[in-house]
């Protein structure tokens, strides 16, 4: 429990840093660079925050924040939108407009006017460029001391211990100073710009007094997750004085609450709810909302997902029905039915219903994600393999696409791209040695000199990427080894005269060949 305390502390505290500090630097360094660094930042987050990938739920959360970009002035980015599967409450912003929410927030929101203030708030960070200019007379805190945050959270979860601690200990502590000195402002700052932009958007300001009370309430984190000082950011009571007196005196910017807006919000979150939240939460919050109001679509649809993921398919399936009758043109619903009838076993009941949600929708990612699957398993190769390239081709948050692709492509007798798809799927893990094994393999197989071609120049791409990798990690082992020796030093007074590192001398992986 304890390591899962310090590796909350160390992405908390780097997501709590940048939401005051990289969004703001665009001043002091290009959109091209900024850019660049969110890249990298980006890269961090991927591999060390779990985010949520149910495409509904992202295109959701997406669909909210753009609401609220519309109506920005020009921008320098592209705003992007996230969840991270995560109960503590927190929203943040990245570097080049990537904005982040956390599952636990969003699960306990009672309306979509919440939702909207918290995105509108962080987007505002980005649009406002917080402290950049003190930055730049400071010279307290700049890119090093971001990248030996983002440094820190990799150590951390490779578990280097000291050296992730010391690091991100020092890190803060030169930062903290100047934090301290300008969150108040910039929150004050971001809450003032940003109710403008939210209200302007057809949102109520009343959602983020609402959601400021909620923080209070559950006073956001707790010291064993976030250092104390950051406790005391933002201040909260003054936040919420002064969004309360803003939504008094501008009562004719209030809007009526949208029936559709509200529907969207709550099938989204009871989704998030059902899939995301720990099964016994999850089953007993939703089966109140069920006891509370039956007949509104989402409480009977986000039950039967629960069910489903709990392997209570019969259940799942009356539940699902019971929304269908009340929305029966829902493509998301469609698809899910049709995911429980995969499950089950019955192809044939599936194919029909996943037609009829990619009627509705041709690009439904749950949809053709299954369909694919379902072809897969009536032995429908050239089938499957079409609508998985579909899939493919919208860029897929599904992370076994490149599996079933294989599947198919081994099916039809091409043993090559079946190789070069599982490459894909291997790079996707991080299991460089794999991809790049099977990677050798398709071009083994390969008769088409243009695609050799391909091939072998991605080749080149995943070696560097893997000696990029190897460097990476080196270097952490370096800086855990160091930081290790000092403190022995430091107890011992003096120095070891022999410290082995078994990390040095780590397992041999897989030799490129798969399991089918």
């Amino acid at each position: 429990m304890r390591q899962i305390q310090l590796k909350i502390q160390k992405v908390m505290a780097i997501c709590m840093l940048l939401s005051f500090t990289l969004t703001q630097i665009s001043y002091g360094i290009t959109p091209a660079e900024e850019e660049k660094l969110a890249k990298k930042f980006m890269k961090t987050v991927d591999r060390q925050v779990k985010l949520v990938k149910d495409p509904v739920i992202q295109a959701y959360v997406e669909k909210v924040g753009k609401r609220i970009v519309g109506v920005l002035p020009p921008q320098s980015f592209s705003y992007h939108f996230y969840v991270v599967e995560e109960p503590v409450y927190n929203a943040f912003a990245g570097p080049a407009g990537h904005i982040f929410i956390n599952s636990g927030l969003f699960a306990d929101m009672e309306s979509y006017e919440e939702l909207a203030a918290i995105l509108g708030h962080e987007i505002t960070h980005v649009d406002c460029r917080h402290i950049s200019d003190k930055m730049e007379k400071s010279k307290k805190i700049g890119i090093a001391s971001i990248a030996g945050l983002v440094a820190a959270i990799g150590l951390g979860v490779a578990g280097a211990g000291v050296a992730a601690n010391a690091a991100l200990a020092g890190t803060l502590a030169a930062s903290q100073q100047l934090m301290l000195a300008y969150s108040r402002e910039d929150e004050m700052q971001a809450d003032q710009v940003g109710l403008i932009y939210l209200t302007d958007a057809g949102y109520n300001a009343d959602g983020l007094l609402d959601a400021l009370k909620r923080i209070r309430s559950r006073q956001w984190f707790g010291k064993d997750i976030v250092p104390t000082y950051m406790m005391t950011h933002p201040a909260l009571e003054d936040r919420i004085a002064y969004v309360d007196g803003w939504v008094e005196s501008h009562q004719e910017r209030k809007k009526k609450e949208n029936p559709s807006d509200r529907t969207a919000f709550l099938t989204a979150q009871n989704r998030l709810i059902a899939l995301y939240l720990d099964p016994e939460t999850a089953i007993k919050r939703l089966k109140d909302r069920m006891s509370q109001n039956p007949n509104l679509f989402s409480n009977p649809y986000g039950y039967g997902l629960v069910m489903m993921r709990t392997g209570d398919l019969s259940s799942a399936e009356i539940h699902m029905k019971k929304a269908l009758g009340i929305r029966p043109l829902d493509p998301d619903l469609l698809a899910d039915l049709g995911q429980v009838y995969f499950l089950q076993g019955r192809y044939e009941d599936a194919g029909k219903v996943l037609s009829g949600a990619l009627g509705m929708n041709a690009e439904n990612q749950n949809a053709l994600f299954y369909m694919g699957r379902t072809r897969l398993m009536e032995n429908d190769f050239f089938g499957a393999k079409e609508v998985l390239e579909k899939l493919e081709a919208l860029k897929s948050s599904f992370p076994e696409v490149q599996y079933y692709l294989a599947n198919a492509h081994e099916g039809l007798g091409r043993k090559d791209l079946s190789s070069y798809h599982l490459a894909l799927h291997y790079e996707q893990k991080g299991d460089w040695e794999n991809a790049i094994g099977q990677l050798k393999r398709a071009i083994s197989f390969s008769k088409d000199p243009a695609e050799t071609d391909r091939m072998k120049e991605r080749l080149r791409e995943f070696e560097k990427s893997k000696k990029s990798d190897l460097e990476e990690a080196d270097d952490s082992k370096s800086r855990n080894l160091s930081s290790d020796m000092h403190r022995f030093r430091e107890l011992t007074n003096e120095a070891p005269q022999v410290l082995t590192d078994p990390a040095r001398h780590p397992m041999r992986g897989q030799n490129g060949k798969i399991a089918w």
